[in-house]
């Protein structure tokens, strides 16, 4: 059972990365992270790469990023034994063949979004959104990876982001669009809007 997936193009292969529950006779494998290939002339999928064996901690939302420096990049929400989640990155230089050790930037992270995209620089943008604490709901938070995480920033802490997309406009650089309505206001009216990322986050 494949729980989310991903993929990208690269020449005449599709790049998959999904999330899925492995075999195993303990039972303990909740999510896990794979890489495969699927070969668009021969209709044939390469052998699975684990790329994450998951254990008791599952791992969510999945992202796949290729640069045109054929490295790839790969994000996903992940649970930690700690009880924090984490947003955790690997990449590849070998066309997924294998995968550098994790890098976790350990957030408040809820899972319903996980939206990534590069720049023209080589950075990733992140958007995600935290968990909300009792009645208080959540904000939409963002970071960088360029090697390392940025810190994590809070680009709209007056509003309440029902739903964000990342994408590259026309001049090349990321933006964001998203729908939002008041925070604490009964009913508000949604409303959508559209902010350019930045390659230095700050908060708003």
């Amino acid at each position: 059972f494949v729980a989310y997936l991903d993929a990208t193009l690269s020449a005449k292969r599709l790049l998959i990365a999904y999330v899925a529950a492995l075999s195993d006779r303990s039972g303990h494998d909740r999510n896990s992270v794979l890489f495969t290939q699927y070969d668009l002339e021969s209709g044939r999928a390469g052998e699975p790469v684990v790329v994450s064996r998951s254990g008791l901690q599952s791992a969510h939302r999945v992202r796949l990023v290729r640069r045109s420096n054929n490295k790839l990049h790969m994000f996903w929400l992940q649970e930690r034994a700690s009880g924090e989640n984490a947003i955790r990155h690997v990449e590849s230089t070998d066309e997924g063949r294998s995968w550098s050790a994790p890098s976790d930037l350990v957030t408040n992270v809820a899972g319903s979004t996980l939206e990534v995209v590069p720049d023209s620089s080589g950075t990733v943008h992140v958007v995600f959104r935290t968990a909300g604490v009792g009645r208080q709901p959540g904000s939409l938070a963002y970071a960088t990876w360029l090697g390392s995480w940025s810190d994590v920033h809070y680009p709209f802490p007056d509003v309440i982001v029902d739903g964000a997309t990342l994408f590259v406009g026309k001049d090349r650089r990321p933006a964001m669009g998203f729908v939002a309505h008041g925070r604490g206001v009964e009913r508000s009216p949604p409303w959508t809007a559209v902010s350019r990322l930045s390659s230095e986050p700050k908060d708003q």
